[in-house]
């Protein structure tokens, strides 16, 4: 799938050497993951050529302005949560902001999940590679994973364009984009990638552009109903939540069990003269009627027997009901909490 046409009109300010060495070993390593169809090439190329400047960048630079460090590792943008003073003073200073965001005291969770757990390890293990591969113990897991053990002793090593490239590629298939590349979920594969949503814009465009370049795209399959979706939802954006939240609610205070018990009462409207057919119609199986006259029309209250049932029994479903919504509440705000831990928001 891969040309070197094709690679040179994508990046064409990517070393030749880099192009080549690529274009030798892709279709090895696409076959070697089972990777077989074009729109996850799409998906994996389109990170790639976002993460490594369309084949310019080797490591992560670093080299920031305030501004920028903000866009990043900004408060409600990262886990680093780096202030606006802080900023200031990380400002082109690539070595203590890669040690203040990536790696311990200061940011605890994010040295965590990266694997940084030396002084250092923050700036020796920062992005490097074709899908900027970050933190200590991916370095570690995915140099074992490739057979390339030579990138945690050195991560410069991911200089070499075919290191990198089989690098980016095990990476891709071990934080599980494939499955999600399939459907073309662009912004659920960038938070497998990223962690979160930033470059997502960038990506959606290379999307674009690595569907008009290869050749034999399919459009992607449709989602099923009530399957994941590019919406991203907050817990308690779920309709469901809502939904279940205001029947407990409702059955909690009465009114649910209220309207239960009412539920198997029928009223309509009809002129006066018509209520002797009515009644004549549903003598077979009224239980209770009851007329209001009032002038030419009446309401007639219908009790259908199947669901006659005493005020007590609607009690007894209403708390049945009550615990059945709270256990399905929590379940579901479980999941929905894994889910946006899984994204990285």
């Amino acid at each position: 799938m891969l040309t070197r046409e094709i690679l040179r009109k994508m990046w064409p300010h990517a070393p030749q050497a880099k192009i080549d060495a690529i274009c030798s070993i892709a279709a090895e390593e696409f076959a070697y993951h089972g990777i077989t169809e074009t729109r996850v090439v799409v998906q994996l190329m389109a990170n790639v050529s976002h993460e490594n400047g369309a084949g310019t960048i080797i490591r992560e630079n670093g080299n920031y302005s305030a501004q920028r460090i903000l866009q990043v590792f900004g408060v409600g943008k990262s886990s680093a949560r780096v202030t606006e003073e802080e900023a200031q003073k990380l400002a082109h200073n690539p070595r203590a902001l890669f040690e203040r965001v990536y790696n311990l005291p200061h940011s605890p969770k994010l040295a965590k999940d990266l694997g940084n757990k030396q002084p250092g390890d923050g700036y020796k293990y920062r992005g490097g590679g074709d899908l900027q591969l970050t933190g200590r113990g991916n370095y570690e897991r995915i140099g074992e994973l490739t057979g390339h053990t030579e990138i945690i002793l050195n991560p410069d090593a991911l200089a070499d364009p075919v290191i990198s490239f089989r690098v980016a590629v095990a990476e891709f298939v071990n934080l599980r984009c494939v499955p999600w590349a399939k459907q073309g979920n662009t912004k659920k594969v960038r938070a497998l990638v990223n962690g979160g949503s930033n470059g997502l814009a960038e990506v959606e465009v290379w999307v674009r552009k690595w569907e008009e370049a290869l050749p034999g795209v399919t459009p992607a399959p449709l989602a099923p109903r009530g399957s994941d979706t590019d919406k991203a939802k907050t817990i308690t954006s779920s309709n469901i939540i809502r939904g279940a939240v205001g029947t407990v609610a409702s059955l909690a205070t009465g009114e649910g069990a209220r309207q239960a018990s009412q539920a198997n009462v029928e009223t309509t409207t009809t002129a006066i003269s018509a209520v002797a057919d009515k009644l004549q119609q549903a003598n077979d199986t009224l239980q209770t009627v009851s007329v209001a006259k009032d002038n030419a029309t009446a309401i007639i209250h219908t009790v259908k027997p199947f669901l006659g049932l005493a005020p007590e029994s609607w009690q007894t479903i209403a708390a049945i009901a009550v615990t059945m919504a709270v256990c399905c509440v929590g379940f579901i705000i479980y999941e929905r909490w894994q889910k946006i831990h899984q994204e990285g928001r």
